[in-house]
Order: C-alpha cells, then sequence, then structure tokens
C-alpha cells in the first residue's frame, strides 16, 4: 500500500473533488466506485498541480480521529492516468488513500502549516470556490 507515495514523483495533474455525502468510499471496485461518489471536479495544471501535491507530500503525520467525514478529496494523475486518490477530513484529521490495492487510512495534524495551507488552496484560489453554488459555499463555509 505505500506505492501510492512513490508515485506522487510522477504527478503533473490533481483534480479537486468534491464529496457531497461526507462519508467513507468504497475502494472496491476500484476506481469506479469511487468516482461514483464523486459531485464536482476542478482539474489543475502545472504549476498549481505541483502547489498542491507538494503541500499534501508534506502534511505532517498525527494519530487521526476514528470518524471520516470528508468534504473534499484529490485525484492525482500521470497525464490522464490516475495514480491513487485521497479523501481528507479535516475534522477528524485524517486521509484515506485509494489505490488497486484498496485503502489505508493516515493522520495528520490539521495545524501545522501545509495542512493550513492545503485547506485554504482548496477553500480558495482555484479549488472549491472555482466550483461555485450551494455545495461549493457549504463546504467551504462561506455564506454568501
Amino acid at each position: 500500500m505505500e506505492n501510492w507515495y512513490a508515485d506522487l514523483d510522477k504527478v503533473d495533474g490533481v483534480e479537486i473533488l468534491t464529496l457531497p455525502k461526507r462519508e467513507i468510499l468504497p475502494a472496491d471496485p476500484w476506481p469506479e466506485a469511487f468516482w461514483q461518489h464523486v459531485g464536482s471536479r476542478c482539474r489543475l495544471e502545472g504549476s498549481k498541480a505541483q502547489h498542491v501535491k507538494e503541500l499534501f507530500q508534506e502534511l505532517e503525520p498525527d494519530r487521526p480521529a476514528r470518524c471520516h467525514a470528508p468534504a473534499w478529496g484529490l485525484a492525482f494523475f500521470e497525464q490522464e492516468t490516475l495514480l491513487f486518490a485521497v479523501t481528507l477530513c479535516y475534522q477528524c484529521s485524517n486521509f484515506y488513500v485509494y489505490t488497486d490495492d484498496g485503502r489505508d487510512l493516515f493522520g495528520f495534524d490539521p495545524d501545522e502549516a501545509h495542512a493550513v495551507a492545503l485547506r485554504q488552496e482548496l477553500k480558495g484560489g482555484g479549488g472549491l470556490s472555482a466550483l461555485g453554488g450551494r455545495l461549493g459555499r457549504m463546504l467551504t463555509g462561506s455564506s454568501e
């Protein structure tokens, strides 16, 4: 299951995903079952994709809580090939990684600088705010 971390070096595109049901997603069949739970998708390329990848890569490990109510996810690509996807929950301080091998849970420190910057990236600047609509406002905590 650790192969996904090595695949980060291959990433040249990232999709920011909204997850309307905010639940743990099924791992099988991969990736078909995963995509059925995705609301909106916003593709990032070039330096923007690299920035989000680097923020994710630098998340500081921590102990996860037992819940998982993800508002968003990230899908990591090499060109058009899906390498792996993650669902992030800042309430629980954890993320699931989904690959051909199944899924695995990891904890992170949500107050650490990279986690804070990643959350800001997801909430604004080409992330969820670019998706617009009520769902984007709900997920970002905006009342407008």
